[in-house]
């Protein structure tokens, strides 16, 4: 009858070193030893999260560490907005392997973006009517984190990353009675007319500014 005998280093040098003839040696079915890097802690504390059903939350402000294991891991979260707001969503691991991918309650897409070695996946909704911008309205949303290959060969795992959320309500514009004309660009607020019809703003201010001529009118 053979018997079992497991292989380490350890096990290998012992049996080289030891007086066992080929025929004992005959006996036994080697079963090799495979040793696996541990996963990080928490790795897999948000487990399961494989489907929209299983997403788990995750908060303005949040940063939480997830897993893709074993490689055909797939990872959600999901979050609500309360009122219209700027958001951004970044995934960033060691290899530059994540895909990230935002989507609606109605699970229709949003948005994607790909990790690199050196920059996190990101996905940005920002306040204003500018060219790019267009910030997400009140509801519940869900987004998808898995290796960019998954799909076409299997992919691979991804022993951490990071996954964060940032959101604040876009500001509201104060517009005086006698001027109702006014225009949004990225984070300012343009308002107010010059004699020359031209207008003007303040960048990275969130700031209405009122221009008045020599007469004192707006």
């Amino acid at each position: 009858m053979k018997r079992l005998l497991c292989l380490s280093a350890l096990g290998i040098f012992a049996i080289l070193a030891s007086s066992v003839s080929a025929q004992e040696l005959d006996e036994f079915v080697y079963l090799p030893i495979i040793i696996k890097s541990p996963q990080p802690p928490d790795c897999n504390f948000y487990e399961p999260n494989d489907t929209p059903g299983q997403a788990n939350w995750i908060q303005d402000g949040e940063t939480q560490t997830h897993c893709i294991v074993p490689k055909t891991d797939v990872d959600w979260v999901k979050f609500s907005i309360s009122a219209k707001s700027e958001m951004i969503l970044e995934a960033a691991d060691e290899g530059g392997d994540l895909e990230l991918r935002l989507y609606d309650s109605n699970l229709d897409e949003l948005g994607y973006s790909y990790s690199g070695t050196d920059y996190p996946a990101r996905i940005d909704r920002l306040c204003g009517t500018g060219y790019g911008n267009n910030p997400l309205p009140v509801g519940s949303y869900y987004a998808k984190a898995e290796h960019w290959m998954r799909s076409w060969d299997g992919g691979e795992e991804i022993p951490s990353y990071s996954i964060s959320l940032t959101a604040f309500p876009c500001p509201t514009p104060v517009i005086l009675t006698n001027h109702a004309a006014y225009e949004v660009w990225d984070y300012l607020l343009i308002v107010g007319e010059v004699q020359n019809n031209s207008t003007v703003g303040l960048r990275w201010g969130g700031v209405v500014a009122n221009l008045f001529n020599s007469a004192g009118q707006l």
